[in-house]
């Protein structure tokens, strides 16, 4: 896949073949071929191909029948075929296929998020999935009832005492009279287990990846002062500059945004790089 990164023309044929791998034409005729079979294979085959177009709809479609049906078996699925399309150049798609492959990107990526217990990063996703629904009227099989569900299953990890009482509220609202897949959501996350041992909930939530010198003052010039879009607070130690060169993120933010996410939080479709 890191092959597939490298931009186009004579240079990956001979990169491809200098690796042992066939030519990109190879991989997007065994994608044609696999798309309604094999989806994720056939989107794998795509980004080889540098094909992120055909990659982008195979896996937004198969990704809509996935959540849809309620087919949580398949998940492990859609979360490989993300990985897969983190190596694809979306960034030049039409805006909404790029937008819905970035809605479902954060959307998963907050599920993975809120199971390694990456606490604020989880809220996060859960709310840049959100923004990009409501931003670009998109219809997808979450809406923003499920999301706020899921954000107040990961902020009751990280604070129960707090958010026992929205979960209470969402219990006569939206859990008791939730639809199948709700339901599957809060078997995901073990509610009910949660509520009745807080401090099990509380440990759940954190995990979160710490780097070298993080809580180190950067710099003394307040002119120099940098702020994470996430928290809003100031940064202490190494910052991760974001591709509009003004934006900025923890490098600890951005290493675990980028373990679940490999999209930019801009939503420009590029590509986040904290290594």
């Amino acid at each position: 896949l890191l092959c597939s990164r490298v931009a186009g023309g004579v240079e990956v044929s001979s990169l491809y073949q200098k690796h042992g791998f066939k030519e990109p034409s190879s991989y997007e005729s065994e994608g044609d071929s696999l798309a309604s079979s094999d989806p994720v294979r056939a989107v794998y085959c795509y980004v080889l191909a540098q094909n992120a177009e055909k990659a982008a709809k195979v896996a937004v479609e198969h990704a809509g029948q996935v959540l849809s049906a309620n087919q949580a078996g398949k998940m492990a699925d859609l979360f490989k075929m993300f990985k897969y399309i983190g190596s694809a150049s979306i960034h030049s798609l039409e805006t909404k296929l790029k937008s819905e492959v970035l809605a479902y990107a954060a959307y998963l990526g907050g599920i993975q998020a809120s199971w390694k217990g990456y606490g604020d990063i989880t809220i996060v996703l859960y709310r840049t999935a959100l923004s990009i629904i409501s931003h670009q009227n998109l219809s997808l099989p979450f809406n923003a009832q499920l999301l706020e569900l899921h954000e107040t299953a990961s902020l009751l990890k990280k604070n129960p005492g707090e958010y026992v009482q929205k979960l209470a509220k969402l219990s006569v609202s939206g859990i008791n009279g939730a639809s199948k897949y709700q339901q599957t959501v809060l078997e995901q996350y073990e509610l009910g287990n949660m509520i009745q041992d807080p401090t099990e909930a509380k440990r759940l939530g954190k995990n979160q990846i710490q780097v070298v010198g993080e809580t180190l003052p950067i710099n003394c010039n307040q002119s120099n002062e940098r702020t994470s879009i996430f928290t809003e607070t100031r940064i202490k130690g190494p910052a991760i500059t974001l591709e509009d060169t003004t934006s900025c993120i923890t490098h600890a933010e951005a290493l675990m945004w980028a373990e679940v996410n490999q999209f930019s939080p801009l939503n420009t479709g590029h590509r986040i790089n904290p290594y």
